[in-house]
């Protein structure tokens, strides 16, 4: 006991004498100081400063009799990744955001942290001697010790040789960012989109736009850093720190308070940076150098040159007032009634000026209006994906729709509640109408695909013509003939109906001529007058469009920028029912009440998820894959950060629990998860249902390092109740409960 209480003061002596260098040392330029100045000015002896020295080489060091302040700490870059660090507790690096370090970052929840004494952190200073120096003196140490994040290109990755996973750089092809977004040459397999996670969360970390075309990105990152380009293209620094290359580059996009301004043109909002002494001329020559040069004003005469700047003002101020339409908004008014190609894929260099077709995430969406009205409504993801489903399918002749949710619906939806209101809908696709239950209100029903792209095959927008047989059954206008001549036979008939839908066209069919009427939607066999019906449907592809989805279709949207939304469920929809079915009648044993139930939405967390199940399926070891629904009860004060950083056993873990590994303790029963909590009843109690991925399990207790064949610890092989989780990525918060006792 005396030896520890010996060992426990030597060490606070060197903690406070650390403290006391370092406080000394953050006085000077550049935290050093010479032997002479310490002994002078603080009465500290060269011997005793050169023992502190000796002992802390982490956070001194000692040169030509000047000693200066330094911190061997790095930043993890692995905390710094897509899937984060999965060795807490073995990590002696910081977890902390690398821009707020440098005063770059200004988001005020910034999911990689502004929190220096975390307590992981806290572990890491501990290590070094430092955990009592104040958190200012060590902003500034790091910040001295450490580069400000630059965002660069992988070469090994367009060297084919980059493996890692955890990269701090763009996996991209350098040739097409370098060339400024031109389109890719087709033998090129490398990466060609910035909207992939890796690079949209290298993005987010640097302060740019994960939602600009490609083009807009790559100028505004090469304006906020220009190490982009130093890879490949000389560079000359300037006074004001950024570099500037010896070529004449096209102007890039300036930013301000991390907004990337285009021209004035580009934000109503930039009126308000505009100073008192800029002229009518000066907001001219800005919107003209914008404009295409058919609306420059190019007068080469004093007599035009006022009445060019009217019309480039006017023009300016149409395109303000102009904006891109999504189909999450609910007015759906378009110019141009198609769907943007370059939006699925979120790359519409129009959308800041305004795109005259629709933007989309899929490359079809449904629309209705009213009789009587030109503007058009559009459907939430339900209802549209409903639609689809029917019409890709010529045998249906139309679809019921579910009732609209209020309550899962973001923005709100109230003027689309004001046209259907709580009806049950029935769509019929030969009219292309609405018909609510009662027969007593009707509405328009328009469907949008994208727009035709040369050399790109969009299912969606791929119609297929059918005819209506003596079986009743429909049957493609070409079967039974080469594959190639049906195909250009449908074609030719859906090229006549888009140029000339007035007009009747002629088909020949091996030995028989028909007559088809695209007004009456029949055919008419010209030798022996028979009339069939015939259809216009869009081939099945839905099944291609959800395995690309990445997001559950019941989510609501989400802005770019934001990192987690809870969604409260309403007690009538059929998500509610489930989650309440599958713990009510646990809970009641307990004397709980469900009070609310809300969905979690975590772009990020559930891209991690998604990845690692898809990763353990690849994986020949793994025979199977369960996604179990698991739960487990926590204190109030840990909701909030377990719905935005997911648990962490650490800190979210009862002492209990840790009997079998260290990890996440889970429950299989909801009744199990509120019996084993240890926190002290409150007016609410609060329980996590998590989605957790069991791939290869081992009864415990064992510990985590020993874990490396197996990915859960369980209580039981056969019928586990308690399952143990070391890797964050292996379980979702999915939905949280909000519980009232009622003993």
């Amino acid at each position: 006991m005396e030896e520890a209480q010996v060992a426990n003061s030597s060490e606070n002596d060197g903690c406070s004498a650390v403290k006391q260098m370092m406080l000394i040392l953050s006085r000077y330029p550049d935290f050093e100081a010479s032997l002479l100045e310490l002994f002078e000015k603080h009465n500290l002896p060269p011997s005793e400063v050169r023992g502190i020295v000796s002992e802390n080489p982490s956070c001194f060091v000692l040169e030509s009799e000047i000693v200066r302040a330094r911190l061997q700490l790095v930043i993890c870059p692995f905390h710094c990744g897509v899937g984060g660090c999965q060795k807490l507790g073995s990590c002696n690096k910081l977890h902390i955001c690398p821009r707020y370090v440098h005063d770059l970052c200004s988001e005020r929840q910034c999911f990689l942290g502004h929190k220096w004494r975390t307590d992981h952190n806290s572990i890491v200073f501990a290590h070094t001697r430092i955990e009592t120096l104040p958190v200012a003196i060590i902003h500034m140490l790091m910040r001295s010790a450490t580069r400000p994040p630059l965002l660069r290109i992988c070469q090994k990755y367009n060297d084919k040789q980059c493996k890692n996973s955890h990269c701090d750089e763009l996996h991209i092809c350098a040739t097409s960012v370098l060339g400024e977004g031109r389109r890719p040459h087709t033998k090129c397999h490398l990466n060609h989109s910035l909207n992939t996670p890796a690079c949209r969360f290298l993005l987010r970390m640097h302060g740019l736009s994960t939602n600009d075309s490609i083009k807009d990105v790559i100028a505004s990152s090469t304006d906020v850093n220009s190490a982009l380009y130093t890879e490949s293209k000389p560079t000359i620094p300037l006074r004001s720190g950024k570099l500037k290359e010896k070529e004449n580059l096209p102007s890039t996009p300036s930013r301000k308070n991390g907004v990337t301004k285009i021209a004035k043109i580009a934000s109503p909002g930039d009126a308000n940076d505009t100073s008192p002494g800029d002229s009518a001329q000066g907001h001219a020559e800005q919107a003209s150098n914008t404009l295409p040069d058919k609306l420059k004003g190019k007068a080469e005469n004093p007599h035009q040159e006022d009445k060019n700047k009217k019309e480039t003002l006017e023009t300016e101020a149409k395109i303000l007032s102009y904006q891109t339409c999504w189909s999450i908004d609910v007015l759906g008014n378009v110019d141009i009634q198609e769907i943007c190609f370059d939006s699925v894929d979120g790359f519409c260099a129009k959308e800041r000026t305004g795109c005259p077709r629709l933007h989309a995430p899929h490359h079809f969406h449904w629309q209705i209006s009213d009789l009587v009205s030109s503007q058009w409504y559009n459907f939430p993801v339900l209802q549209t994906t409903c639609l689809e489903t029917s019409f890709c399918d010529p045998a249906q002749d139309g679809v019921t729709l579910p009732r609209l949710d209020p309550s899962s619906q973001s923005p709100p939806i109230n003027d689309l509640l004001l046209l259907l209101g709580r009806d049950i809908w029935k769509a019929d696709f030969q009219k292309l109408e609405l018909t609510s239950s009662l027969q007593s209100k009707k509405l328009r029903l328009r469907r949008l695909c994208t727009e035709p792209v040369a050399n790109q095959d969009i299912p969606a927008s791929n119609y297929i013509w059918y005819f209506l047989d003596d079986n009743n059954l429909w049957i493609p206008y070409g079967h039974g003939t080469e594959k190639s001549y049906a195909g250009n036979l449908s074609s030719k008939i859906e090229s006549h109906f888009s140029q000339k839908v007035h007009q009747k066209i002629r088909v020949k069919i091996k030995h028989h001529t028909y007559i088809l009427d695209f007004h009456s939607m029949t055919q008419t066999n010209q030798e022996t007058n028979k009339v069939r019906a015939v259809r216009r449907r869009p081939g099945k592809h839905l099944v291609e469009e959800k395995q690309t989805s990445l997001f559950p279709l019941t989510w609501t949207p989400m802005l770019p920028e934001t990192q987690m939304v809870k969604v409260l469920l309403s007690p009538l929809s059929s998500e509610c029912h489930k989650v309440t079915t599958l713990i009510n009648r646990s809970l009641v044993t307990e004397g709980l009440k469900i009070v609310r139930i809300r969905r979690i939405q975590n772009p990020q967390l559930w891209r991690s998820f998604q990845a690692t199940k898809n990763s353990l399926k690849k994986d020949s070891s793994a025979s199977s894959v369960d996604d179990l629904q698991v739960f487990k009860e926590v204190r109030s004060s840990h909701k909030d950060s377990i719905c935005l950083n997911n648990f962490e056993w650490k800190v979210h873990q009862a002492t209990k629990e840790t009997k079998y590994g260290q990890g996440v303790c889970f429950y299989t029963n909801p009744s199990l998860a509120c019996k084993n909590f240890e926190g002290r009843r409150a007016s609410f109690n609060y329980l996590f249902v998590v989605r957790a991925l069991v791939a290869s399990k081992i009864k415990g207790p064992i510990l985590q390092p020993q874990l490396k064949r197996y990915d859960t610890i369980v209580d039981s092989r056969s019928n586990p109740t308690i399952i143990v989780k070391c890797d964050k990525s292996h379980y979702y918060p999915e939905y949280l409960v909000t519980m009232k006792s009622v003993v």
